[in-house]
């Protein structure tokens, strides 16, 4: 086999790898080693073909998918690539659970779950298991959720896998917080206290990483949890801290998916914090905003909170018609899930033996628990992490101007990367994303402490300065050695001057 046949069946194989979490770059790869794989060469044809499928299902391009696992599982079962079969099978599933066919989703899966065990694969065990648990939360079957997915992170943890560790354990506590505010709005507060305290003492754990290793989803997903969770415990002023960064995390790295419910439980946590108008406003700006693509359940509890505020407020007859908006979406949503549980039979039996014992789960949510210091210390960081951009580590919008206002400078600007679009759509998000980071190294490392920087918008940074020095700080970037990022990347950097105090207003 030739350097080039070799390369080619390297690159299909990473692209496989690749294709759940970075699809565009598997894509990429696996193009790549099906344009350099000679005739005949089938093993190489098997994995780049799989990966392009399994890549186009996470993206959700359903017919894309579902042309290239067909390619794949031609020359996969001919050649007993049992890897690969597995891989295909799980591919197929995430279409058809994305369809909302759960008896072809589970059939699939339990394929690949045999697949998966006959070479003894864990991880690709624990990927199934945690398909069954989406799976069985889209049918509101959260205790069915949690078993698979504390099964999941058993097999997981034994091979130390931490990235699927710490995306588990967000979705882990994602399921608990969806069984308390069930619980809650049965009636239940005792238990749904219980769920919220599991959900904080797992994200407690999550959340001492560094952030940099997360995916930006992630870090919104982990926050909002988060803030939900003190939010059902009572603790209103911390769970705002929560769901500002889980807001703050949606809106800049362009994770849209769940906006309109951070939006809404900001506003139930302003009106258990006393702020009765300020929590209706958010929620109703929520409901007013809120994407097609908002899910049934997020409707019903963006409406139950409206109720809530509307009902202290005293406006009974809004509140009366928020609740049945409330349980209209809650009932549409569980008819749904109904109409498709109904076509399901036990689709455990399969992977029971992988499968935990409810008591094992038991005893792991005696086990997630967590002290007042531990939650004082992780508040004490959500203060720190606000204080900052996320992305790019200057200082927020709102801190980089009251600390303008404080320190008192005369001068400032707001500097402008003008073609940060084209680099988006030319390099991708990630090229993107190197470029602002290290524009805001720059910007940092050039003022240094005579003056602030902070993230003004999405391609903006705001400069206060005591002295008139910006065309100093704008030759620094466009200095800097934007070809080491991309040999093709050029970058655009222009400013203007503006007034300290009212930096959308330019300077005289």
């Amino acid at each position: 086999m030739s350097g080039q046949q070799d390369q080619a069946l390297i690159d299909a194989h990473a692209a496989l790898e690749q294709s759940n979490r970075v699809p565009h770059q598997a894509i990429e790869l696996g193009n790549s080693a099906l344009k350099f794989a000679k005739d005949g060469d089938w093993e190489t044809q098997a994995y780049a073909f799989a990966a392009l499928g399994s890549a186009y299902a996470s993206l959700g391009r359903f017919e894309e998918a579902t042309r290239h696992v067909n390619e794949a599982q031609k020359i996969a079962f001919e050649l007993r690539l049992t890897y690969v079969l597995a891989r295909i099978h799980q591919a197929r599933g995430w279409v058809a659970y994305s369809q909302e066919d759960s008896v072809g989703a589970f059939s699939d899966w339990q394929i690949a779950f045999d697949y998966f065990h006959q070479i003894r694969d864990m991880r690709g065990t624990a990927w199934i298991l945690m398909h069954y648990a989406d799976n069985y939360a889209s049918l509101g079957l959260i205790d069915h959720s949690i078993r698979c997915q504390i099964s999941a992170l058993d097999n997981v943890g034994l091979i130390q896998d931490a990235q699927s560790v710490t995306e588990l354990k967000i979705n882990l506590a994602r399921s608990y917080v969806r069984k308390a505010w069930d619980r809650t709005f049965d009636g239940n507060k005792g238990f749904s206290i219980f769920d919220a305290q599991i959900a904080s003492a797992i994200l407690i754990e999550v959340l001492k990483q560094k952030l940099d290793d997360f995916a930006p989803s992630l870090i919104e997903q982990a926050f909002q949890t988060m803030g939900e969770a003190l939010l059902i415990q009572g603790r209103a002023a911390e769970a705002l801290l929560n769901l500002k960064y889980a807001y703050k995390a949606s809106t800049q790295n362009g994770h849209y998916s769940s906006e309109a419910r951070v939006l809404g439980a900001k506003g139930y946590a302003h009106h258990i914090n006393g702020d009765h108008e300020q929590g209706r406003n958010l929620i109703e700006e929520a409901l007013d905003t809120a994407p097609e693509a908002t899910t049934m359940v997020d409707l019903a509890l963006l409406h139950m909170w409206r109720s809530q505020v509307l009902e202290t407020l005293g406006e009974l007859d809004e509140s009366l018609k928020a609740l049945r908006l409330s349980i209209e979406f809650d009932k549409n949503g569980h008819n749904a899930r109904m109409e498709r549980w109904s076509k399901v039979h036990d689709m455990t039996l399969g992977i029971g033996p992988a499968l935990v014992s409810v008591e094992w789960v038991g005893l792991r949510e005696n086990g997630w628990v967590y002290v007042e210091a531990e939650l004082d210390n992780h508040q004490s960081h959500v203060n720190a992490l606000l204080r900052e951009d996320l992305l790019t580590g200057v200082l927020s919008k709102e801190i980089a101007q009251s600390t303008t206002e404080e320190m008192g400078f005369e001068f400032a600007a707001i500097f402008e990367i003008q073609n940060l679009d084209i680099v988006n759509r030319k390099f991708g998000r990630v090229v993107g994303d190197e470029v602002l980071r290290h524009a805001g190294c720059v910007l940092t490392a050039t003022v240094l402490d005579k003056g602030v920087v902070g993230r003004y918008s999405g391609n903006e940074f705001f400069v206060a300065h005591s002295t008139d020095e910006f065309e100093a700080v704008e030759k620094a970037i466009n200095k800097f050695p934007w070809l080491a990022i991309n040999p093709e990347l050029s970058v655009r950097v222009t400013y203007r001057r503006v007034q300290p105090a009212k930096p959308h207003l330019l300077a005289a």
